[in-house]
């Protein structure tokens, strides 16, 4: 049996080296959220209750949710004490799948996927920021003059990254004795910002892998009193940090790709919410300038937005750091089948997608909630009940937000 299996965790807890057990689920922003149990009583009941706004806080409350751990994808973590981590599907009280939840949105899309005869891996690449700070430190600095182990803005510099080496070390090894296939790190653009890359998988799994990446990371840098922050942009004196998704369609069909990327031209604005679902996103994008912006597709191009790189392999940029990677891949998935099924033309390289009217992404999270709202086409493929969750979410955010950045640092530092 392979690591992590069902009957592989059973025996760590008959022999005590496991004692506790977090179920969880991501939220609706990606974030990881559930409960702790004593890991004797985990076999005790298959379903756990757990309050109804879970998701977001934006959901109405007195309605419990119910999690079923997916103990086929629980992984031990080695580095809490004695833990495991299980993902948990979401039901409701009559036992129906709350068909809003990330996991649940990205899995039928892959189903989608499947009835199609199609195949899509993802592999990432995410940026964030690292300092000498504990969290503790930079809040009691608001967020200024944060302390960094990095001297020299320097693009895959060894020595730099060789400064941050004690704590990436860790992650590299302990996030592979978890499960999560990090390929390689590197400094990027400035002295504080770094990057990670992850090897290739289907959807659900990239999508796990990510979450745990971001978590992961977090409690690392706690245990070895620093931060981490995967805001999108969280200084306006420094570079954004992206989340670059990158794959490839496995088909009979070599040219299928061309109406797959077609309909990510198409939707762009309409999916634009699930690649950039906070305020600060949009300081992120407005940051990169129109050009990036742009409804268009390039090739061999690794400064546009989307573009073609080897050929066929379709890379994203337009998601930041903060994107959920599930509801990311199932916008993907469900924008690229509809330029299958509609038979959309691809534009030439750099052209602007036909009647598109704006031709860029939204500029503010208000104008990227309008769009959606009045997709048709991702209300007919995502389905209305989830449409309208994420969208009361994004009007939560958007009551909530301000356009003051120390703000946004206040709420998002932390938990973006």
């Amino acid at each position: 049996m392979m690591e992590n299996s069902t009957t592989y965790l059973q025996q760590k807890i008959k022999a005590r080296e496991i004692d506790s057990v977090i179920l969880y689920l991501p939220d609706v922003h990606g974030r990881l959220v559930g409960e702790r149990i004593a890991a004797e009583h985990l076999a005790s009941t298959d379903k756990w209750r757990v309050p109804g706004d879970l998701l977001s806080p934006a959901a109405e409350n007195g309605h419990a949710l119910f999690l079923h751990p997916d103990m086929e994808s629980a992984r031990v973590l080695p580095w809490l004490p004695a833990t495991a981590l299980v993902p948990c599907d979401v039901y409701g009280k009559k036992g129906d799948p709350v068909t809003f939840a990330p996991r649940h949105v990205l899995r039928r899309q892959q189903q989608r996927l499947r009835q199609l005869g199609l195949q899509l891996g993802f592999t990432t690449q995410l940026q964030f920021y690292l300092f000498e700070d504990n969290y503790g430190n930079a809040r009691a600095k608001e967020y200024c003059g944060m302390l960094s182990k990095g001297v020299h803005a320097s693009t895959h510099g060894i020595w730099e990254g060789s400064r941050q080496e004690s704590l990436l070390r860790t992650v590299r090894t302990h996030m592979s004795a978890a499960g999560v296939p990090v390929v390689s790190n590197a400094s990027v653009f400035e002295s504080a910002q770094h990057e990670v890359r992850l090897a290739e998988s289907m959807p659900m799994e990239s999508a796990e892998h990510l979450v745990l990446l971001k978590h992961g990371m977090k409690e690392l840098a706690a245990l070895h009193d620093r931060s981490a922050t995967f805001m999108a942009n969280w200084s306006d004196a420094f570079p954004s940090s992206s989340c670059t998704f990158a794959s490839t369609l496995s088909t009979d069909d070599p040219g299928i790709w061309r109406p797959f990327l077609a309909g990510q031209l198409a939707l762009a604005r309409e999916t634009c919410l699930f690649f950039a679902p906070f305020a600060n996103s949009y300081r992120r994008l407005g940051a990169r300038g129109r050009e990036f912006c742009k409804r268009t597709w390039k090739q061999d191009n690794p400064v546009a937005g989307l573009r073609v790189m080897e050929n066929t392999r379709i890379e994203w940029e337009w998601g930041g750091a903060d994107t959920n990677p599930y509801l990311a891949y199932a916008a993907i998935i469900a924008a690229g089948l509809h330029g299958i099924e509609q038979s959309l033309q691809l534009p030439s390289e750099g052209e602007v997608f036909p009647d598109s009217n704006p031709p860029c992404l939204p500029a503010s999270l208000q104008e990227a909630i309008d769009a959606l709202d009045g997709s048709k086409v991702m209300r007919e493929a995502l389905g209305d009940d989830m449409v309208e969750f994420y969208l009361g979410n994004a009007r939560f955010e958007e009551n909530h937000s301000r356009e003051i950045l120390s703000w946004q640092l206040r709420r998002g530092f932390e938990q973006a």
